[in-house]
């Protein structure tokens, strides 16, 4: 333990302070804690008489309290030691792409200070604590890539300053609570890849400040809330592959700034609304595998930025392709195969192939120019 107690410049033993030594010795606990299996990447001056804020990922303030730990991407395995909320000062727990296991310590509430916790890319399992509610200062809050497998509890509610929340890739399930409504600041929910339920509660259309809302592969049901129309900075909405029915709302009209909504793989009914082609800057729209019905709106045509079309397997649809869809100069990728639409594609459409478009994937009895059938 001469490591504790010697300082690096004289090479003498030195009395430091307790708080000191508590930083060392819970620097010391993670260590041995996150060298179980395999030794780290990188792990300059780490258990030597240095001073503990130039070991690797260690940053501190003026006054030597540890501020930040950032070990990604460096081979740590072994679980998280509880003793690292003594660290009071810490804002930053960054331990993304490693091979750590066990549950996330309870005892990470109590650090008051933290702004970044990120342990994506992991193997930790069991639940996600309710004690994490206490993080008011917390803005980063990723879990993704791991193995938890309870639901996310009502305390989520209590982040209000969080504006990143990705629990994706794990095993969650139950449904999403109505108490997400007071996380205000957020920009990025996304519970992609989980057993989530239920249906979308109205609460999230007081997120307005959201930018990205994900929740795909899951088994969320009902259909898609009118309430998306408050979401005005909206630029991603990733509903696919899920168990949703009903039609999609008129308000979706209202998304200004969506670039990117992927509704495949439900059982979504009606019509594809008309209002989509209020959507200037929308580049990808994906409607592919559900059961609408009706014509394919010429209105699309007023989405200039389109790049990527999607209305394939969607065998109800009727009438024949709009000519306005020629309009889509920035297209590259259209497909349509599978859908009970009539006549032949117009020339309109052809066209497009000479200016950009590279995959027209459709009926080859019902297209002459397509490159796939």
């Amino acid at each position: 333990l001469l490591w504790l107690t010697i300082d690096a410049n004289s090479n003498s033993l030195v009395v430091y302070d307790e708080a000191k030594l508590v930083r060392r010795f819970v620097l010391a606990l993670c260590f041995q804690s996150w060298s179980q299996k395999s030794s780290w990447t990188h792990k300059d001056w780490w258990m030597t008489p240095a001073n503990e804020c130039q070991w690797f990922g260690v940053a501190c303030d003026e006054h030597g309290e540890i501020l930040s730990i950032s070990l990604y991407k460096n081979q740590l395995s072994g679980s998280i030691p509880t003793q690292i909320a003594l660290l009071s000062k810490l804002s930053t727990l960054n331990l993304n792409s490693n091979s750590i296991t066990g549950p996330i310590p309870t005892e990470l509430g109590h650090l008051d200070n933290l702004v970044a916790f990120n342990v994506r890319g992991n193997q930790i399992s069991g639940n996600i604590p309710t004690d994490l509610g206490r993080l008011r200062m917390l803005q980063n809050f990723s879990l993704e890539s791991n193995r938890l497998n309870s639901s996310l509890p009502d305390e989520i509610g209590n982040l209000t300053s969080v504006k990143y929340m990705s629990v994706a890739s794990n095993q969650l399930r139950g449904s999403i609570p109505t108490s997400i409504s007071y996380c205000t600041e957020l920009r990025l929910l996304s519970l992609n890849f989980n057993g989530f339920t239920g249906t979308i509660p109205s609460e999230i259309g007081l997120l307005t400040q959201l930018e990205a809302l994900s929740l795909k592969h899951n088994k969320f049901e009902g259909s898609v809330p009118s309430f998306i129309g408050d979401l005005k900075n909206l630029t991603r909405a990733t509903f696919q592959d899920n168990v949703m029915t009903g039609m999609i709302p008129s308000e979706i009209g209202m998304c200004t700034s969506l670039q990117d909504l992927r509704l495949h793989g439900n059982h979504f009914t009606d019509s594809i609304p008309t209002e989509l082609g209020s959507l200037k800057g929308l580049q990808k729209l994906v409607v592919a595998h559900n059961r609408f019905s009706g014509p394919v709106p010429s209105q699309l045509g007023n989405c200039k930025n389109l790049t990527h079309l999607d209305i394939s397997y969607n065998q109800r649809m009727e009438g024949t392709m709009p000519p306005e869809l020629g309009h889509l100069s920035y297209l590259e990728s259209f497909e349509f195969d599978f859908t009970g639409l009539t006549g032949t594609i117009p020339s309109e459409i052809c066209s497009l192939l000479d200016v950009g478009l590279t995959t027209l994937h459709g009926e080859c009895h019902k297209c002459d120019c397509c490159t796939n059938c």
